[in-house]
């Protein structure tokens, strides 16, 4: 199983990169460093240090048996100068997610911002932990997922409790929306949000569940060929 979606102490995480690519070890196929990039939101990542942290977790890979992606995660708000991403230094990483895309309880800027910003990306791009079933009941469902199939934005199921409603993750509350996915190639990406505890690394088996009841197996195969793991 894939995990995407882990902080380390380069922004607001406990551990280390070592120690999630440690923990990762034997109990993940991949694994992937997503640190928050430079916003007002929570400690972060400044664009002047995104390089060094690009190095950093590369030569980290180099000493363990866990393929290990290295992305980032882009406050999609005023808290973030999304205009000036540095893209040249974004499109050497493997992926980069994007948080409160068209959520208004968090000051998210619009979806189709989003598909602006994202003609620059040059690496696979995804939603980080979308509320959809209250982001985007407004939308004509079926529109909107020819436009992620279309654009290949991977929409990530997370586990974390941090993602919930009622206490249901997410993905959950939304499963008509998924269900409808059946008919079309949108990625699915699968992420915990790791902050705190070490065994949120590998906290993945409620969304591969949700996958299996769903019978998406073959969206998540297609976000592993788009981040070259198959």
């Amino acid at each position: 199983m894939i995990n995407v979606h882990n902080h380390t102490t380069w922004s607001d995480g406990r551990h280390t990169v070592v120690d999630v690519l440690k923990y990762a070890e034997g109990r993940l196929r991949a694994v992937g460093i997503c640190d928050h990039y430079e916003t007002r939101k929570t400690p972060s990542i400044s664009r002047a240090n995104l390089a060094r942290y690009v190095e950093e977790v590369r030569k980290a890979a180099e000493n363990y048996m866990v393929r290990v992606l290295v992305g980032i995660e882009i406050d999609f708000s005023g808290r973030t100068d999304i205009e000036h991403i540095p893209w040249n230094v974004v499109n050497e990483m493997d992926f980069v997610l994007f948080e409160y895309v068209n959520d208004r309880n968090w000051g998210g800027r619009p979806f189709w911002e989003f598909l602006n910003v994202i003609k620059r990306a040059e690496i696979p791009v995804g939603l980080s932990h979308p509320d959809l079933g209250r982001c985007y009941h407004e939308v004509d469902r079926e529109r909107f997922l020819r436009v992620l199939e279309v654009n290949g934005v991977m929409v990530e199921l997370n586990t974390s409790r941090r993602n919930t409603r009622m206490g249901m993750p997410y993905y959950r509350l939304a499963s008509d929306f998924f269900e409808c996915m059946r008919d079309y190639d949108v990625p699915l990406a699968v992420g915990t949000d790791t902050h705190e505890k070490l065994e949120d690394v590998a906290a993945v088996r409620d969304a591969y569940d949700f996958v299996d009841e769903l019978r998406l197996q073959d969206k998540i195969e297609i976000c592993e060929r788009m981040l070259g793991l198959r």
